[in-house]
């Protein structure tokens, strides 16, 4: 779920934040949405692809999720598949970046002085350089570690205001 859309983590309410809107009832619902059509859509159209390709009992042996799904797309799509979903991988690793650039630069904002936004900037650049270079393994890693670490006081907060949040919806 964290890397699918962000369900539990927080980070995604930045950007929501952002929105110009007076209601934030609705854009709350509004977000709501990108985790329906993530999870429920995409991740069960893969899913059954990888089902009827049966390309899910060769990854027995493959460390590369993305080949899995490669392989799978080509075996029902054809070349078409492929493409889709080299280009899907491409164009959620780039949104990704950007995403977390940006609410990676208002989290750190809100802890630092504003004119201190340059700093955040020039050290995310040289960590993604970093992370261009390094073994993959360690990105995962990394990353893996760095979410977890969100989820955790983003999970007490929900919890302690879940109760204001329910008189507001009602």
């Amino acid at each position: 779920g964290v890397f699918s859309n962000e369900a539990g983590l927080g980070a995604s309410g930045i950007s929501a934040a952002s929105a110009d809107t007076k209601d934030y009832i609705r854009q709350g619902y509004i977000s709501m949405t990108g985790v329906f059509f993530d999870t429920i859509v995409m991740c069960l159209l893969t899913g059954i692809t990888l089902a009827v390709s049966g390309a899910f009992v060769d990854a027995s042996n493959q460390t590369d999720c993305n080949l899995v799904v490669l392989t799978a797309f080509r075996s029902t799509f054809g070349s078409l598949g492929e493409a889709f979903v080299s280009i899907c991988i491409g164009l959620f690793a780039f949104a990704t970046i950007i995403a977390w650039a940006y609410q990676g630069e208002q989290a750190f904002l809100y802890l630092a002085r504003p004119d201190h936004g340059i700093w955040y900037r020039f050290i995310y650049s040289f960590l993604c350089l970093l992370g261009a270079v390094c073994p993959l393994d360690i990105v995962w890693t990394l990353s893996d570690l760095c979410n977890g670490l969100m989820v955790v006081p983003n999970l007490v907060c929900v919890y302690l205001l879940s109760g204001e949040l329910c008189r507001e919806i009602r």
